[in-house]
């Protein structure tokens, strides 16, 4: 098996030594670079993914060229304002991938073209800077955590196709104040909105089925949600919401019963929230089921 390893480790080697000659070559040194640690690693290269023909950069982007559309992978700008483009070398922008804008870009403002239907996980992962984004009315997926700790970003409004938001899709947006969602969002998922602190307004349509555990935990500024009656809706949802805050959905419905057993005031209407004095806690879950297992990183400059 070593002598196997070594060997492979040894064609690698080669290979990297001839892309570097041959300027031109299709693999990438990067590419090889990332198939040489994962063998010293003990670990088998990844595959690229189908219809991937090359990674490329200019001076404001790092891009993935695949068969008929091009992944945005990275912002290397100094612009504030930014829109990006719509097409790549001849080929459409439908994608802006993980960690495209990452903590330290300068961007403030982005907008993003009509080609765009997917926010990779991570896309905007802690960028610090972002206030204001503009998506594009094709947009269909947000991945988990894409505007996770957008610490800067005061509002945003979701175009029409976006039916999820996933787990901690918003999480710990210090300063989003209101969000604009579609009605045929169906699922919140965990921690989507935990640690929004000043979030004041969001509403859900009649398509809501699901709402994570800890999706609004913390949302101190939160006045009351309006849910559906069949709405399901995960522990701790709200936990750590303020004294007065609430939920509107059908009574005895449902998503009622679910809120009244964990002690969450609830009512027909504004004025009728009611709280169960006595909370159902026999089935509290473990911490494992309720502990954020994301480690976030903060940066002292």
């Amino acid at each position: 098996m070593f002598a196997k390893r070594r060997k492979s480790v040894g064609l690698l080697a080669g290979a990297l030594a001839l892309a570097i000659l041959l300027g031109g070559c299709s693999l990438s040194v990067e590419s090889i670079m990332e198939d040489l640690k994962a063998y010293v690693q003990g670990e088998e290269p990844s595959e690229p993914p189908e219809g991937f023909v090359e990674s490329k950069e200019n001076d404001a982007y790092s891009y993935d060229v695949y068969d008929d559309h091009v992944v945005l992978t990275g912002y290397k700008g100094e612009a504030v304002n930014v829109t990006v483009p719509d097409t790549l070398d001849g080929l459409p922008v439908t994608v802006i991938g993980g960690l495209a804008f990452y903590y330290g870009v300068p961007v403030e403002n982005v907008k993003l073209p009509s080609t765009v239907t997917e926010l990779a996980e991570n896309a905007f992962y802690y960028c610090r800077s972002l206030k204001h984004l503009e998506l594009p009315d094709s947009l269909v997926t947000l991945g988990d955590k894409c505007f996770s700790w957008c610490l800067s970003l005061t509002a945003l409004t979701v175009p029409p196709g976006v039916t999820a938001i996933p787990d901690y899709c918003f999480n710990e947006c210090a300063g989003l104040e209101w969000l604009t969602l579609p009605d045929g969002v169906t699922s919140v998922g965990v921690r989507a909105f935990s640690g929004c602190k000043l979030l004041s307004r969001v509403s859900f349509g009649s398509s809501l089925t699901s709402v994570g555990a800890l999706a609004f935990r913390d949302c101190v500024s939160l006045p009351v949600l309006t849910l559906p009656g069949a709405c399901t809706v995960g522990r701790d949802a709200f936990t750590g919401c303020a004294e007065a805050f609430g939920v509107v959905t059908e009574r005895n419905s449902v998503c009622w019963q679910a809120l009244w057993d964990m002690g969450v005031p609830v009512g027909t209407s504004e004025t009728t929230l009611t709280k169960n004095p006595t909370p159902n806690t026999s089935d509290a879950p473990d911490a494992s089921e309720t502990s954020d297992t994301t480690t976030e990183t903060t940066t002292t400059e």
